[in-house]
């Protein structure tokens, strides 16, 4: 998207400190603020341009990769595991992981957290996830490592509750920085690790 805009920024700066150059008198400080303004406007467009090249040398060069995103490895070992009609549920909102799984979630809404962040959505959308983990319980469910993690801004009631599911039927199979992964202890392969 700012690839094409490179060009139009770099002869616009041009432009600009060619006519604040040509509108400075000639004398002693002539030099200073000819660099000033240099600094000021080519400045932001280097220094983005020299981090890229930086990083570019360090994957190419030096052979360094990337870190890995802790939910692309939950999302991979997903991909690894997960059969065809398997579904998730995610604590936290990982967009990315049902996009790279292509797995269906067990509820309507995607994500609990953001939900349960807004106290209008305490009573209709806590209920019916709940309802919806306990009905049709999924294969998966990715959330917090730490319980501690599990915050909400003032409903305990249903947080307390889904953290009650995760411990009386799930066992945790995978961990990936402060992400678990919890399998449904009645998927008849969940074998905790």
């Amino acid at each position: 998207y700012f690839l094409p805009l490179t060009p139009s920024l770099c002869v616009a700066a041009g432009f600009t400190y060619t006519f604040l150059i040509e509108r400075i008198p000639e004398g002693a400080r002539f030099r200073a603020v000819r660099s000033v303004i240099f600094a000021l406007i080519l400045g932001p467009l280097l220094f983005p341009q020299a981090s890229d090249v930086g990083k570019m040398l360090n994957l190419t060069v030096l052979g360094q990769q990337p870190p890995v995103p802790p939910w692309k490895m939950v999302a991979s070992y997903l991909n690894s595991i997960r059969g065809p009609s398997d579904t998730l549920l995610i604590w936290n909102y990982l967009p990315g992981i049902y996009l790279t799984t292509e797995m269906k979630s067990a509820s309507r809404q995607l994500f609990v957290l953001h939900f349960l962040d807004y106290p209008e959505a305490y009573e209709g959308f806590g209920e019916e996830i709940l309802r919806n983990v306990k009905r049709a319980p999924p294969r998966f469910i990715v959330a917090p490592r730490e319980e501690a993690d599990f915050r909400t801004i003032g409903d305990s009631i249903h947080r307390d509750k889904f953290v009650e599911i995760l411990k009386n039927r799930y066992l945790v199979v995978f961990t990936a920085d402060r992400l678990n992964v919890y399998e449904h202890r009645g998927s008849g392969h969940a074998v905790s690790r």
